[in-house]
């Protein structure tokens, strides 16, 4: 058990249980959550509103149950002005 990982935050389970340094259980006051924006998922985030808008009949008759999910196979990159995008490997 010691060895194991915490499905959440992947440290050390054991640390989570019995952590040295505080002497004790660890408890939510002991951590301090931060997020940040990043621009490259954002952009992501706004292709994808525009693709589902684009291709709402599509989506809807799947959820229907009337033809197949138009998302199954689409991946979504970002790519700054610069940058190429990845090319298949012959």
């Amino acid at each position: 058990m010691k060895e194991a990982k915490c499905p959440g935050c992947g440290r050390p389970l054991s640390q989570h249980l019995h952590n040295s340094r505080l002497g004790r259980e660890e408890t939510v006051d002991d951590y301090t959550a931060w997020s940040m924006e990043c621009p490259a998922q954002q952009a992501i985030a706004s292709g994808q509103a525009q693709w589902n808008s684009a291709n709402k009949s599509a989506i809807d008759s799947h959820a229907r149950g009337n033809g197949p999910d138009p998302r199954m196979g689409t991946f979504w990159l970002s790519q700054r002005a610069g940058e190429s995008l990845p090319q298949p490997e012959r």
